[in-house]
């Protein structure tokens, strides 16, 4: 389930416990927390995903832009009478 899934499965089911009454809201308290935690869980994990994905293209922008740098010294050279 997409992550605003649970957010909403989560207040949708607060929102039924409180027009339901006390009693049914106490029993469908557990089922609200439980759903916005799965929520928060995901859109921690999504976080830290992209968090790996940037990491690794900063590496690789780093790798290329320092092969750039080695290769311009030589194309330089070549290039002169």
């Amino acid at each position: 389930m997409h992550v605003f899934g649970w957010y909403a499965l989560g207040v949708g089911t607060a929102m039924v416990a409180s027009v339901t009454g006390k009693p049914a809201g106490k029993a469908l308290r557990p089922a609200a927390k439980n759903a916005i935690k799965n929520g928060l869980a995901v859109s921690r994990e999504v976080q830290r995903r992209f968090e790996e994905a940037r990491a690794t293209f900063n590496d690789l922008a780093a790798e290329a832009e320092a092969e750039l740098d080695l290769e311009s010294p030589q194309q330089e050279e070549s290039a002169q009478p």
